[in-house]
């Protein structure tokens, strides 16, 4: 019986791989983003993005208006997909009925939630 059961938490993380790899890649930019722009704060990189420009805003949104905007967004992004991943992985474990449903169902309100974020921000 516990060879089954090993087998079949390999087949649900085997099955789940995509979406934890999208919501990974989430995580790793908007940390990238948020500790480049907001913790590290070089003035280099922080020029290179030219925030408060009138193409910058138009083009991208309200979040290019100032380096502090952007780094609370890409933090926001990023937590938004971390509670995700984690949520998913904690029910693909613990369901014992439907759990590649629920999890990708996790995955895809986190990732409705970072479109949201994305678009009226």
């Amino acid at each position: 019986m516990a060879m089954k059961t090993n087998k079949n938490i390999y087949l649900r993380i085997f099955a789940y791989l995509p979406g934890c790899l999208v919501l990974a890649l989430f995580v790793i930019v908007g940390m990238s983003e948020f500790w480049l722009i907001g913790v590290k704060a070089d003035h280099a990189t922080i020029n290179s993005y030219k925030f408060g420009a009138e193409a910058m805003v138009s083009e991208g949104g309200n979040k290019y208006e100032s380096a502090t905007i952007y780094s609370l967004h890409c933090l926001i992004t990023s937590l938004a997909a971390l509670l995700g991943a984690v949520s998913s992985l904690f029910v693909l474990f613990k369901s014992q009925s439907t759990p590649l449903l629920k999890a990708y169902s996790i995955t895809i309100t986190a990732l409705l939630v970072i479109a949201s974020v994305e678009y009226f921000w």
